[in-house]
């Protein structure tokens, strides 16, 4: 016969046992809601991430495309125009003779001084600004007037002072007008053309150096010329 007293030890053994049984249950049904609500965390954290890179990426896709836009306004305001009238507006003597040397010599400084003036009258200006520099002559006839005159010993020279020029940079061009009429016929056209290219710049009219009639010459003064 069993005894009584045995039975309840084994019954509370089996009822500790069970209880305790249901509470690991239980905890693991309450680590599982936990797991779960952190990952829905998670998930709706990672949505809101991805919407606010779409949000970024579209932002800065505009922002690109208005400082391409802005650049390109940009790059075509820093640009300037220079017309020099090199019949009347001679360089230096010591730069004519220095040949091709004294040509880019020439062309350096003449750019230097138009940044500078672009400088004073827009300080906020691009300081990379561009250039176009256009000298034309009757080259036969100086070449002729410094022969004559002793400066240069051989009109070869001037030639090389015009390739000097010319190399320097290829924003930078010394034309031939030919002389008589059809010299007279080229620097209405450069003239023209000048004046048509004034649209597409910012500085094209205050930086027109030229000694005829009707034209400004706001950098004459500077020691790059002979007037």
């Amino acid at each position: 016969m069993l005894d009584l007293n045995e039975l309840r030890e084994r019954y509370e053994f089996v009822r500790v046992t069970e209880d305790n049984k249901d509470k690991i249950i239980e905890d693991l049904f309450s680590q599982v809601q936990s797991l779960q609500e952190a990952l829905q965390h998670e998930k709706n954290e990672s949505e809101d991430q991805k919407k606010l890179v779409r949000v970024y990426r579209e932002d800065v896709k505009r922002c690109m495309s208005q400082l391409k836009e802005k650049d390109g306004k940009q790059a075509r305001l820093s640009f300037g125009l220079v017309l020099v009238d090199g019949d009347h507006m001679n360089f230096m003597d010591e730069l004519v003779q220095g040949g091709q040397k004294g040509g880019r010599s020439a062309a350096k400084a003449l750019i230097e001084a138009a940044r500078d003036h672009v400088r004073k009258i827009k300080p906020d200006s691009d300081p990379n600004i561009q250039f176009k520099i256009r000298v034309y002559a009757n080259v036969a006839g100086l070449a002729k007037t410094y022969s004559d005159t002793g400066i240069l010993s051989s009109a070869d020279i001037l030639g090389y002072f015009i390739q000097g020029f010319n190399m320097h940079n290829t924003l930078c061009d010394f034309v031939d007008a030919g002389n008589g009429k059809e010299c007279s016929d080229v620097k209405r056209i450069l003239s023209t053309i000048f004046t048509m290219s004034i649209a597409n710049t910012s500085f094209s009219v205050d930086l027109q150096i030229m000694a005829m009639p009707g034209y400004w010459d706001p950098i004459a003064d500077r020691p790059i010329f002979h007037l």
